[in-house]
């Protein structure tokens, strides 16, 4: 996990919106989506060997707290690898009895991702909840999810563990307008690299090339999905 940029990009945004914007953010949500009010937002995990001293909540570390943890967490050892980078949650919160996991993207570099596995049994692993995913949720892509657009694919597989163990979740994509202008200064002089989205159909048309894709277009599994949009600028 990239260390958080000052003033750019979708981990910035993110927390500028949960720390000064709270309640306009709160009401894009409720706008956007069938979660109305009474959002609670779980607090970040520490990471003091990062800048900012916080991390990511990552995998199912987010349900630490309930009682039935351990027997969840061993069903995660089998189902998913516990070596190299889990699934990384930007935020979470909970609304009623379901868990809202949230992922921020600012720019469009951010989606396209492929996975990084070398190891056999962790190979292995993740192709086997792919095509256990697409099997419960009939999707009929032969594309391979480990390329392109592994990170939406491995959330799609996240969501199945989620349900098969009748935890109630959700995936919730924030996707940030104007959320990435990065400064860096040289001999005195500002440098910009500019690489912001301005528009909801230019983030519509990635979307539905991510859809098209993973083949989920049609699939049930879209009911677990919610795209919402956030201008940074007014």
């Amino acid at each position: 996990m990239a260390e958080i940029g000052y003033g750019y990009g979708s981990e910035f945004q993110l927390l500028r919106f949960l720390g000064h914007h709270r309640i306009e953010f709160e009401s894009i949500i409720s706008k956007n989506s069938r979660f109305k009010e009474n959002l609670k937002w779980l607090d970040f995990p520490y990471e003091n060997h990062r800048i900012s001293m916080d991390g990511e909540f990552k995998g199912i570390t987010f349900l630490k707290d309930r009682a039935d943890y351990p027997m969840l967490q061993r069903k995660w050892e089998s189902f998913w690898p516990q070596k190299g980078n889990s699934q990384n949650w930007d935020a979470v919160f909970v609304h009623k009895d379901e868990y809202v996991l949230i992922e921020a993207k600012a720019h469009m570099n951010e989606v396209r991702t492929n996975s990084n596995a070398t190891n056999k049994e962790s190979i292995r692993l993740i192709q086997n909840a792919f095509i256990l995913t697409k099997e419960q949720f009939e999707i009929k892509s032969t594309n391979d999810w480990s390329k392109k657009y592994y990170q939406l694919a491995n959330r799609l597989a996240f969501l199945k563990f989620m349900i098969d163990n009748n935890i109630k979740a959700h995936l919730l994509n924030i996707y940030f307008l104007n959320g990435y202008t990065k400064r860096s200064y040289e001999n005195r002089k500002t440098i910009l690299e500019d690489k912001n989205v301005l528009s909801q159909i230019e983030w519509q048309k990635t979307i539905n090339k991510q859809y098209e894709y993973l083949g989920i277009k049609e699939s049930e599994i879209k009911n677990y999905i919610t795209s919402i949009f956030v201008n940074c600028k007014k």
